[in-house]
């Protein structure tokens, strides 16, 4: 049965076969034309194609001890592939498009081999610090450490560029130069300790600013792991200034007992020259005492003043005078005839002579007045210092003006000398 089925289907399955190979022959066939085509294409376009530029790129010689040995092989190969071209037929125009612009691209990338000499010192260089690294802190230790690993992979890579190395370089530098040595705190940690521990009610300061502000940067850069020592040295500088800048309160012992012992003093017994240098110094004891606030030295001065005035007092020595008044009209513009005058000396008026007892040497304040005695009285007056010393002469001039009438306006003068006399018993 199976065998009568195989022969039925015999001449047909004959016939698909022979299709089939029919079929494959006349696609070889068409394949065999289409190459044949093209290359009549390429044979005919050949003619097209200018060589002489890469030709060009060609000729030019470079040397391989010049250049890097990754760019020059890369030349070489480009160089390689570019002759190849030239010998091989047919040539289409697209493999000469890649070819030149392969070779021109390879002669571009060509790569001088880099001077290394500065390179080779910065690293010599380098090591010395490499030496030592543990003695820097770590963040620019590490940075050092990367610098140098670049530094010395470009100096023993054969295809690294100029470029390249003057980066290296510039970076080595950099990093050398960003070294931070690990510096000493301990004297900043002992200053901040002592300022902390200050009774701020035992200084005169009210304005705490700068000072907490110096101690709270000093404190922040004592716990910086990475401070350099200018940090720190800035920061103990800063804070010792605001330390020292702060005014503790005064001693006023010795200032009270000098006080006490001047207001203690009977004042009748000594000169008023002396006395005035006392009472001058009293008075700036007593404001630093209850009301100025002044430092030391202001405490200081003070009681060296008080203490010379106390030293310098003198008893008193009074004598006798008697203080003539001459009174003389130097002119008078119709301001009228009806004169007077006197003088005021220690609250007593007088007009011509006065008899009365001083201390020796001391100067007087006194008042001379003249005046005209009409309806309407008419004064001038001024005053003037007066020496008790024997034979002392001195004069002064008064103007008396008209304040009504006619003559309102006019004025006269008088001159009034004074001359004091000791009286000796």
């Amino acid at each position: 049965m199976n065998d009568n089925k195989a022969s039925a289907f015999s001449p047909i399955r004959q016939r698909v076969i022979c299709l089939q190979g029919m079929l494959k022959r006349m696609a070889v066939i068409l394949l065999l034309l289409a190459v044949a085509f093209g290359m009549a294409s390429c044979k005919d376009g050949q003619d097209e194609i200018d060589l002489a530029p890469l030709r060009e790129l060609m000729e030019v010689t470079y040397e391989e001890s010049e250049y890097t040995p990754s760019s020059y092989k890369r030349y070489i190969n480009a160089l390689n592939a570019a002759q190849e071209f030239l010998d091989t037929e047919p040539k289409t125009q697209y493999d000469y498009k890649t070819v030149q612009r392969e070779l021109a691209a390879a002669i571009t990338l060509l790569n001088k081999k880099p001077d290394k000499t500065v390179l080779a010192e910065k690293i010599a260089k380098a090591e010395e610090y490499e030496e030592h690294i543990d003695s820097y802190y770590n963040a620019s230790a590490t940075r050092f450490i990367t610098a140098l690993g670049t530094a010395r992979k470009h100096l023993e890579d054969e295809n690294t560029t100029q470029g390249l190395v003057d980066m290296a370089v510039k970076g080595l530098s950099e990093a050398i130069e960003g070294l931070q040595v690990r510096a000493d705190k301990s004297e900043l940690i002992a200053l901040i300790a002592s300022a902390s521990g200050i009774a701020r009610d035992e200084y005169m300061n009210t304005d705490w600013t700068d000072f907490d502000k110096a101690l709270s940067d000093a404190a922040r850069i004592a716990e910086k792991e990475s401070a350099t020592k200018a940090e720190i040295s800035t920061a103990h500088t800063v804070l010792t200034a605001a330390v020292d800048a702060l005014v503790r309160n005064p001693d006023k012992t010795e200032l009270q007992v000098l006080y006490d012992e001047a207001a203690a003093i009977d004042a009748s017994l000594y000169s008023k020259a002396t006395l005035a240098a006392l009472d001058y110094a009293k008075a700036a004891a007593w404001d630093a005492l209850y009301i100025a606030r002044v430092d030391q030295a202001r405490i200081d001065e003070i009681e060296a003043e008080l203490t010379a005035a106390l030293n310098g007092l003198q008893y008193k020595v009074t004598s006798t005078y008697t203080l003539t008044c001459t009174a003389t009209m130097i002119y008078n513009n119709n301001v009228g005839d009806q004169w007077g005058y006197y003088t005021t000396v220690n609250g007593y008026d007088f007009s011509k002579k006065h008899t009365f007892v001083e201390e020796v040497g001391i100067t007087l304040r006194i008042e001379a007045t003249v005046y005209e005695s009409d309806s309407v009285t008419d004064w001038g007056s001024t005053f003037f210092d007066l020496v008790m010393t024997d034979g002392y002469t001195t004069s002064v001039e008064i103007t008396v003006r008209e304040n009504r009438g006619t003559y309102a306006g006019n004025k006269a003068k008088w001159r009034m000398t004074y001359t004091v006399t000791e009286v000796v018993e």
